[in-house]
């Protein structure tokens, strides 16, 4: 359709009546006449958000019911849904997410459910009575309009504040996939007791947005989550007492610009334990680390404000921390029985952390205790550089 002048000014003008003028995103192109008018490309811009905004409203405007259960062969199986869609119950997981209210809940019976999960808005996905609930989501060969195969689940919103609620769900994905098991792109995203397992490749990304991950299990891949945020103001990730195990490239792996809290975490058997090699703030606390086949930290050359601190860093088979290049705080952890050095650094005075732990013997360096070095002064504890320097 040809867009006139006339066409263009209508639209600015209801955008602007509306209130939508300005709070688009979408630039005036040029003034004609005193009166600004768009370009085509602009045009369609408009016309897509509209849609969006149509068919999000006709959704929130769909009379549905707020709490659904998804039962592979439970009463009311077969019930007319469209005489009484609150009590009828559905065999698919993906049937029932788009039958429900939007922010409503899903409550997944347990059985074994071979379909590939997505969501698009706020919804809550949650297993029947609690952890290990015995709900079993098996990812299966299907591809989209790309010809890529599809995550187990995948998470792109079609508003960064949709938040999609996942809790006692054990994912099971594919061997060698080719993607990840949990995919998020965007949004708000919490997952809470449930487990991801087996497979070979990247079981969990996060790629933006906010992340909340909770007393899950994550293992039997190659990295086990894997946090690439961007947005320095509004990408989040907190990764709280999970349990990463058993993957053999990377447990951990936190990059990007984005705020990371890593903290009360089990990290033991897997490559390098966590490695951090972004910009943004990163704190890593509490956690325990150990009997990783590399180093139990590493961090990389583009780390920076990283702060380490009352971590158990125990028995993994090279460094207990690796630094290249990397710059922050190292303080308070309990470095003991690595095969390498407590802590080893490659880098320049100014591109090195401050180093202040509580360390024992390890097989290539020897062992300081934090109180007897109290009356010392720092900068003697300060890192030079070094092909393999210590805290020594």
């Amino acid at each position: 359709m040809k867009l006139t002048r006339k066409k263009a000014i209508a639209a600015l003008m209801s955008m602007a009546a509306a209130g939508a003028l300005g709070s688009s995103g979408f630039a005036q192109d040029s003034t004609f006449g005193g009166m600004p008018t768009v370009t085509p490309q602009t045009a369609k811009k408009i016309e897509d958000a509209r849609r969006r905004d149509a068919a999000t409203t006709s959704t929130k405007k769909r009379k549905l019911p707020a709490y659904v259960v998804v039962d592979q062969g439970g009463p009311n199986i077969n019930m007319d849904r469209a005489a009484d869609p609150s009590r009828a119950r559905y065999t698919s997981i993906n049937e029932a997410i788009e039958n429900v209210a939007w922010g409503g809940v899903v409550v997944v019976m347990p059985g074994i459910y071979e379909e590939n999960i997505e969501l698009k808005r706020s919804v809550s996905l949650q297993g029947d009575r609690g952890a290990g609930s015995g709900v079993r989501i098996r990812q299966v060969a299907e591809t989209n309009a790309a010809g890529e195969q599809k995550p187990c689940l995948k998470f792109t919103p079609q508003s960064f504040n949709e938040h999609a609620q996942i809790s006692n769900i054990d994912f099971e994905p594919m061997a060698n996939a080719g993607v990840p098991c949990v995919d998020v792109k965007d949004g708000i995203f919490t997952m809470i007791q449930s487990s991801v397992k087996g497979g070979g490749g990247e079981l969990v990304s996060i790629e933006g947005g906010t992340a909340f991950l909770e007393k899950n299990t994550i293992s039997g891949g190659s990295t086990g989550i894997s946090i690439t945020q961007t947005h320095p103001l509004w990408d989040r990730a907190t990764l709280v007492d999970n349990i990463v195990t058993e993957n053999y490239h990377q447990g951990i792996n936190l990059s990007g610009e984005a705020s990371m809290l890593v903290t009360g975490n089990l990290v033991n058997t897997n490559g390098v334990g966590i490695s951090y090699n972004g910009g943004g703030a990163a704190t890593l606390v509490g956690n325990k680390i150990l009997n990783n086949s590399k180093h139990g930290i590493e961090l990389g050359e583009d780390g920076k404000e990283v702060l380490i601190r009352l971590n158990q860093i125990w028995s993994n088979d090279q460094d207990g921390i690796k630094v290249t290049n990397s710059t922050g705080l190292i303080e308070d952890n309990d470095i003991d029985g690595n095969g390498g050095f407590e802590v080893s650094t490659i880098g320049h005075l100014n591109t090195v952390p401050t180093i202040i732990n509580d360390v024992a013997q390890n097989v290539s360096s020897p062992a300081y205790n934090r109180n007897s070095r109290r009356s010392r002064d720092q900068s003697q504890w300060r890192v030079g550089n070094g092909p393999s320097g210590s805290s020594r």
